[in-house]
């Protein structure tokens, strides 16, 4: 499995995901948010995805505000999907980059492991 192939399957993975958590019509916003951040990724390595976080962390960021109407929220929450699936998508290729011995680009968490381990296989020492 090549880097493009195993993006492909963690995007499809979440976007699976993120159409059983958010799917009560009050979840629209971050529904439509997540999915557009897992499709933002693809075909984009390393560096550019880790960008891509950056960017969204800002906005996010941008975004927050202590008594928001409900369009206001609704952006923010948006944003906030978006925002959390780059960052998944980057925890995974973290993954995939220290099983390399190469460095991450943020710190993986043992949950992406698990997951970048079903999709790339986990072969056993053969000592």
């Amino acid at each position: 499995m090549n880097y493009q192939e195993f993006i492909k399957e963690v995007v499809k993975i979440g976007i699976e995901a993120v159409k059983r958590d958010y799917k009560l019509p009050e979840r629209k916003a971050i529904r439509k948010g997540s999915i557009a951040g897992f499709k933002a990724c693809l075909g984009k390595e390393p560096i550019l995805i880790l960008d891509l976080l950056e960017d969204a962390r800002e906005k996010t960021h941008k975004l927050r505000k202590v008594n928001p109407n409900k369009k206001e929220l609704d952006e923010y929450l948006e944003a906030r999907g978006f925002e959390s699936e780059v960052e998944w998508v980057c925890n995974c290729i973290s993954c995939l980059l220290y099983n390399e011995g190469k460095p991450t680009i943020i710190p993986p968490t043992a949950r992406a492991m698990l997951l970048t381990s079903k999709i790339v296989g986990v072969k056993g020492d053969k000592r």
